[in-house]
């Protein structure tokens, strides 16, 4: 199985980056983890060793293989990118806050509209 995981990869920001950062090898050990994405900054972090990201080949994505989104969000502004990002492209969410108003409200900041937040709860 290959997954690609996306969740915050600044371990000095939040709490799910320095889990994730903790957690990853021994996933590794057991699927394959195509790559660590915060959908921000594009790629995989310092700390997570690019030999042991697996490399897709293009003839698998064609097939349908494309590895599985697991989207790690909670609240706070950098999970932004990945909330949209799970609305794009079917996968998992694990949501790691019960309270999400902060991430609503940077939403409707990002979109111009910052008094929108309460209609999203």
């Amino acid at each position: 199985m290959e997954i690609y995981w996306l969740s915050p990869t600044d371990i000095e920001s939040t709490e799910i980056a320095r889990y994730s950062s903790q957690i990853l090898p021994f996933i590794a050990r057991e699927a394959c983890v195509a790559g660590v994405d915060d959908c921000a900054t594009g790629g995989n972090p310092e700390w997570w060793s690019s030999h042991a990201a697996g490399n897709l080949q293009e003839e698998k994505r064609a097939r349908g293989q494309a590895p599985l989104p697991v989207y790690h969000i909670g609240n706070h502004f950098l999970h932004l990118p990945i909330y949209k990002r799970s609305l794009q492209e079917p996968g998992i969410v694990v949501l790691h806050d019960v309270n999400l108003i902060d991430l609503a409200r940077a939403l409707t900041d990002d979109q111009g509209d910052a008094d929108d937040w309460m209609k999203l709860m």
